[in-house]
């Protein structure tokens, strides 16, 4: 999946997002089986999701990290590609919220909202993107 320059900082937070979110799962699995003798499966498990987003980040660089200026290529299995690409919709679709409000009240100009609205299409465009491609496997 291409992810365009623009768009690279909103993906680079969605997977360390995740990354998080598996680690801490990651965390309370292995204190789990640590004191009660559970199953390693679920250990297991989550190991494989973080080195997904290790790889990931390796494609496409950290949060902070200089930006590119041309698109850069995100790979994995396509339920973290869909988790990843939701993520940042979902963070973007929050921000274009707040700058409706500070616009309506008056605290940011409409270029600022115009931008924030780009973001969400260009994010809900890599969504469809994805599901077109999802719906051509099948």
């Amino acid at each position: 999946m291409s992810i365009p320059p623009e768009q690279l900082d909103a993906v680079r937070t969605a997977v360390l997002e995740l990354y998080q979110v598996c680690a801490d799962a990651l965390n309370h699995d292995a204190t789990r089986h640590l004191r009660t003798g559970d199953k390693l499966e679920s250990v297991r498990s989550r190991r494989s999701n973080l080195a997904v987003f290790d790889r990931m980040f390796e494609e496409i660089g950290w949060p902070g990290e200089p930006a590119t200026k041309s698109p850069v290529t995100l790979s994995g299995p396509r339920v973290r590609l869909h988790e990843v690409v939701w993520v940042a919709l979902s963070r973007a679709v929050s921000i274009l919220d707040e700058s409706c409000r500070e616009y309506w009240h008056g605290g940011s100009e409409l270029d600022e909202l115009a931008s924030d609205v780009e973001d969400v299409q260009a994010l809900f465009a890599l969504l469809a993107e994805l599901e077109a491609r999802s719906a051509e496997e099948e």
